[in-house]
């Protein structure tokens, strides 16, 4: 068949490759077999009855010869001959149409030998044979010297006549030898005598029969030798395989006609019939429009397999029905699970931090994460969000399974570790203890959760962690490698109740860099089977430790992954999340907002100007505005309760300025809005309050406000 579809060969095409078309050639090969065959055994049978025929008749006559020939005379002539012509020189010998070597025999002629003669011409002339005559073969039985002979052609039998045996005489001999060995004591070597057998010679095809004439003693006195004439046999032999031939010729055409015509009925057309009926079957399948039942309307009755197979088609087109309506049905639902897999892709998406830089205007850190789930939606999740204006809180979690409920449960850790982590923003471990204890008070599927979870303090560098059966994070200090952190870990989150979590710290300097991850990293494999693992993890943290930018970690960790996987399918999320610590300029105390801590706020805010060289006039003027306004976050932003303030101071510039923030959650309100008072005004003449904040306006350079994150930040600013 051509390389192609059945509905794109040409209608010659088909006709080629039909099954009508291989059939009558396979019946017609079969036919011509068939009739090769009738041919060779019908002819062989034939060939071998006449070579039986006249190889008998021709041993017959041979016999019949030997008994009327006067034995004793045929020896004495037989050996005078073999005298005479032992006795020629060799050169003679070869020039047997010569006077000279007819002379030599001359003296033979006599009573005894014309009386042998005339037997054997009458033999030969009664039983129209080619020749009859006695010889005698030579001492070595190479030569056959003839002594008698009768012949349609009498010189070529005249006395003294010799020619060479033939090698297939000398095979007949041995046959011969063979089946006469029981008369071998009193013959002489069999091999003298010449069996009935049917050669080609120059004159034609003859069948030659031999046998012995012994005289009463036993001795051999030569050989009758009976030639019969098969030209006429070989003719009609020819005759009859032509004949032969063309009568079965229109025997196979006609054997091949009916063959070919049967199977056609039986085979060929029912198959056609389901050829036919498949392709309109398609048709209406592809047009979508159905014409009832097809296969079951053939009506195929020719009692073997293709009767049986229509039945099954017709069953199949009834099951298929019912399939397409179940796919349609399953398709459908599938479509709307994968349109909701993919909105849900788009939530999970949604709710982890997506956008970096994440904090374009904190100069103190850079942090990026990346997910890669290995399904629609995954079971890791990252976060990082800051408490408060000095914390960081980052989390990595590695819910177990996958899929949707992975997705699931992913969503509520997170929404718990975030609720937590806003109630009590400063101890990781006493978060993960009540996100677990919530996760085991309603847990049924028995799922749980791996989290690391570390609160940054910007201000100092320090992380406070908490590690639930999560993965080493990998901690690199400036101007050195990535090393994973060998630190503590407790049971994973919703494992078991009342879970305590041990809490631990982590010293980041300027330049540090922090590498958290989830399993889906190590646990990559490749087509062999082979982990990607921990020391190829830091090997790629390790490959660009110079990078400026923190997201080129998480490239580098991922490109590497890929290349280490290969083609192998991706089985779990891979992760990523990674914080360089850059440090920051401006100096922060967090203190309770106290009218009896302003002290120890001046004494921290006079520390950084002294460092700086500030002049002690400016740096009295900004006392005094620092004194105003801490002593008003005291006084009324908290009222009645009580809260802190975080104080920032940062010197730098050219000009040099001194740059200082207040930061309170207490009420909202905005100094700066406030109406300044009519200081030209007698006291008694003005209205209370207002007139600290008109002074902080005035004698400092700058001052503006904002309420940002649930907080009041006021900055002002004095060039030093």
């Amino acid at each position: 068949m051509p390389s192609k579809s059945v509905r794109a060969m040409s209608a010659i095409e088909r006709r080629h490759h039909s099954l009508s078309a291989r059939l009558f050639h396979a019946v017609l090969i079969l036919s011509l077999i068939l009739c090769l065959v009738a041919i060779v055994f019908g002819f062989g049978l034939y060939t071998k009855a006449v070579k039986q025929q006249y190889t008998e008749k021709a041993g017959d006559l041979a016999r019949t010869v030997s008994v009327m020939v006067d034995s004793e005379a045929v020896d004495a002539c037989t050996s005078r001959a073999r005298d005479i012509f032992n006795g020629l020189p060799e050169a003679l010998r070869g020039q047997q149409d010569s006077e000279e070597y007819r002379a030599a025999f001359a003296e033979l002629d006599d009573e005894t030998f014309r009386q042998v003669c005339g037997v054997l011409e009458e033999i030969r002339a009664a039983n129209g044979l080619a020749s009859v005559y006695i010889g005698t073969p030579d001492a070595k039985e190479e030569e056959f010297l003839v002594v008698f002979g009768a012949s349609g052609n009498l010189d070529g039998m005249v006395p003294g006549r010799h020619f060479l045996m033939e090698e297939k005489y000398t095979d007949a001999f041995q046959t011969l030898t063979e089946t006469l060995q029981p008369l071998a004591d009193t013959l002489q070597p069999l091999a003298t005598y010449i069996p009935a057998l049917i050669v080609r010679t120059d004159a034609g095809y003859v069948c030659t029969g031999s046998v012995p004439v012994t005289t009463a003693s036993g001795k051999t006195a030569g050989n009758v030798v009976v030639s019969i004439s098969m030209d006429a046999v070989v003719a009609r032999g020819r005759a009859f395989l032509r004949e032969y031939c063309l009568l079965m010729v229109p025997v196979m055409v006609l054997l091949t006609w009916l063959v070919v015509r049967r199977q056609k009925k039986m085979v060929v057309r029912p198959i056609r019939r389901l050829t036919k009926v498949a392709e309109e079957y398609i048709r209406s399948k592809i047009s979508g429009v159905e014409e009832g039942k097809h296969f079951s309307d053939l009506h195929i009755r020719t009692g073997d397999e293709i009767e049986e197979l229509s039945l099954i088609m017709a069953d199949m087109e009834t099951d298929i029905h019912s399939y397409v309506d179940d796919i349609t049905a399953v398709t459908a639902e599938k479509e709307r699970i994968g349109t909701e897999l993919n909105v849900a892709s788009q939530i999970q998406e949604g709710v982890l931090p997506s956008i970096f830089p994440a904090f374009p205007d904190r100069p103190e850190f850079d942090i990026y994460a990346a997910m890669h789930p290995a399904k629609e939606v995954g079971g890791d999740f990252y976060d990082f969000f800051l408490v408060d204006d000095d914390h960081l809180a980052m989390v990595m979690a590695d819910v177990s399974g996958k899929g949707v409920p992975a997705a699931l449960f992913m969503m509520a850790s997170k929404i718990l570790i975030n609720n937590y982590a806003a109630m009590d923003g400063t101890s990781p471990a006493r978060i993960l203890e009540m996100v677990n204890h919530s996760v085991c008070l309603n847990n049924p599927a028995e799922m749980f959760v791996t989290v690391w979870l570390g609160i940054l303090e910007l201000s100092t560098g320090r992380i406070r962690a908490a590690n639930a059966g999560h993965e080493y994070p990998a901690l690199r200090k400036a101007g050195g490698g990535f090393e994973l952190l060998n630190d503590p870990h407790g049971l994973v989150v919703g494992g078991m109740d009342g879970t305590r979590y041990k809490e631990y710290e982590i010293r980041l300097e300027p330049g540090d860099a922090l590498f958290l991850y989830t399993d889906g990293v190590t646990e990559a494999t490749n087509a062999a089977e082979e982990a990607f693992g921990s020391d190829r993890l830091l090997e790629a943290l390790n490959l660009e430790p110079g990078s400026a930018e923190a997201e080129t970690e998480l490239e580098v960790v991922k490109r590497e992954i890929d290349r280490f996987a290969g083609e192998a399918p991706q089985f779990d999320d891979i992760t990523m999340l990674c914080l360089r610590y850059l440090g920051e300029d401006m100096k922060r105390m967090t203190i309770k907002a106290a009218v009896e801590n302003l002290d120890r706020v001046l004494a921290f805010v006079d520390e950084q100007l002294e460092a700086a060289g500030c002049p002690m006039k400016t740096q009295m003027q900004i006392d005094v505005a620092v004194e105003e306004i801490f002593v008003n976050i005291a006084h009324y932003a908290y009222e009645p309760g009580s809260g802190n303030a975080v104080i920032g101071i940062k010197v730098d510039g050219d000009p040099m300025t001194a740059r200082i923030t207040f930061a309170d959650s207490g009420i909202p309100y905005d100094p700066t809005a406030a109406e300044d008072p009519d200081v030209t005004l007698p006291a008694e003449e003005r209205d209370v309050g207002g007139l600290g904040v008109y002074m902080v306006k005035k004698s400092m350079d700058e001052m503006h406000y904002e309420y940002k994150d649930g907080q009041n930040i006021l900055t002002i600013a004095k060039k030093i």
